[in-house]
């Protein structure tokens, strides 16, 4: 018997492991064929396997759940044994209702082991006869055991099981020693093979070989650790919950990958490559001020809504980055620039910011044509004693005329520049264009212009307009200049 049931035993080892008896398969006959073994009494042979007493099984069982299966079988043999002068010869039968649980339930073992070790108990009845006893005896007993499914299909399995029975009985075995002190009540041994065919009675609608009943997923082919659905971009979380079937993500996130880790799934994540804020979409907001640096204008600097994220530091309801002039308040219409003369010229480009003007003069107010015509006149009817800032009496008439320019025209200023030709020292030169200036200036200030209005410089020979190698050249280059400014 030893040889049989380490041939069977090597025989499976070396099979492919399927599915075990399932919610898919949860039904499951069995054949058994082993021995049974005597204690009580007489004496004790239990896994001694020295003599062979023959029996066969039938058994069925029935899944419940991944933990437990329940199991009625039935059992036969004949079972002998003798002491001395005593012995003892009986045929054997028991039906037994048991719970067997399984370590291949998922936690211990996965579910589809090739080798699925078990243990059951229960309770039985046990009938046996022969010729001690008059006709067939029945006693209650109580099943115990251990064994171990060998799954090598899903539909079928070989199982090694040993089921000790503890009979509510003495006289099994001829003996009756209930009065005395060794009373032993009898027990004995079924050590069996098996093999099993486990079937389904069931409709399997998607074949995936789990039945509709037990399928989550009956229109769609699944697997079992799945509970019979699919789960196509196999991350764990099956695709009627998986938001994202398609993409390998996460179950925290319903199914779906979040690229740069910050906890918001990509298809929810206005900024799915960069990590951002759940508050703000999955986008980030560098400078914290509540605004999405996607939807900031300014995202290194904290602003407010109303400006799309940048400051607006002059209060002209202009942002800052919007802004000509960002920290003196303006109007829309200057850029955000004050136009403090109101001429449509801001003063950032106003040459004259106080005095209103024309754009084709950069912001200053258009110079007249007759005043300009004076301002000439003066330069060509101004003349000096020779080598002197000393006004010719002549030339007076020029200055005045000026005179009466700049008292009609409060808004002009005036720049008066002397020049000399190249004759003689020029250091002497550039002395003299600047006394010459100011003679002219001093002369309009005794008129009532205010000297704040009035500006003299000298240049000597350094601006010539005329060829210094010729009289008539010198003569031009001999000049004083009024540039009207403003």
């Amino acid at each position: 018997m030893k040889k049989i049931l380490l041939s069977i035993v090597a025989t499976t080892l070396i099979s492919v492991g399927a599915s075990a008896q399932s919610k898919t398969n949860e039904n499951s006959i069995g054949i058994h064929f082993g021995t049974k073994e005597y204690a009580g009494d007489l004496g004790y042979e239990m896994y001694r396997f020295e003599k062979v007493h023959a029996a066969f099984g039938v058994s069925y069982s029935r899944y419940i759940n991944r933990s437990f299966d329940g199991m009625l079988s039935f059992s036969y043999g004949q079972m002998r044994f003798s002491k001395g002068a005593r012995s003892f010869k009986t045929n054997l039968g028991d039906i037994k209702l048991e719970a067997k649980y399984k370590l291949n339930n998922g936690y211990l073992l996965k579910e589809d082991a090739l080798i699925a070790p078990f243990v059951h108990a229960g309770i039985g009845n046990s009938m046996y006869s022969g010729a001690h006893v008059n006709g067939t005896v029945f006693r209650l007993g109580f099943p115990m055991g251990a064994g171990t499914m060998i799954n090598v299909h899903e539909n079928f399995a070989l199982s090694l099981n040993s089921t000790f029975t503890y009979m509510v009985d003495d006289k099994m075995d001829g003996v009756d020693n209930r009065d005395k002190s060794e009373n032993l009540l009898d027990r004995f041994l079924y050590s069996a093979v098996g093999a099993h065919y486990n079937f389904s009675t069931g409709k399997d609608t998607d074949g995936d070989g789990i039945l509709d009943k037990n399928d989550e997923c009956p229109e769609v082919a699944g697997t079992l650790e799945n509970g019979g659905c699919p789960d196509t971009d196999g991350d764990g979380v099956i695709d009627k919950l998986d938001a994202c079937p398609t993409e390998v993500g996460t179950a925290v996130l319903g199914g779906c990958p979040d690229t740069d880790g910050d906890g918001v799934a990509d298809k929810d994540d206005t900024c799915p490559k960069v990590k951002g804020l759940v508050a703000l979409k999955g986008c980030p907001d560098t400078d914290g001020d509540g605004i999405a640096d996607n939807e900031d204008a300014c995202p290194e600097i904290a602003g407010v809504a109303e400006f799309n994220g940048c400051v607006d530091t002059d209060k002209d309801g202009i942002a800052d980055n919007l802004d000509t002039c960002p920290k003196v308040a303006g109007s829309k219409e200057m850029n955000g620039c004050p136009d403090t003369d109101k001429d449509g010229i801001a003063d950032n480009l106003d040459k004259c910011p106080t005095v209103a003007g024309i754009a084709a003069n950069k912001g200053c107010p258009e110079i007249k044509k007759e005043d300009a015509k004076v301002m000439e006149m003066a330069m060509k009817g101004l003349f000096f004693e020779s080598g002197s800032a000393k006004i010719k009496a002549s030339s007076l008439k020029v200055l005045d005329n000026i005179a009466k320019v700049m008292n009609a025209n409060k808004a002009y200023n005036l720049m008066i520049e002397g020049h000399t030709d190249a004759s003689g020292d020029e250091a002497k030169n550039l002395i003299l264009s600047k006394d010459r200036a100011k003679a002219a200036k001093d002369y309009l200030i005794a008129k009532g212009i205010d000297a704040s209005r009035l500006t003299s410089e000298g240049y000597g020979i350094t601006k010539p307009v005329a060829d210094n190698n010729t009289a008539a050249g010198r003569a031009k280059n001999r000049r004083v200049e009024f540039n009207i400014k403003f």
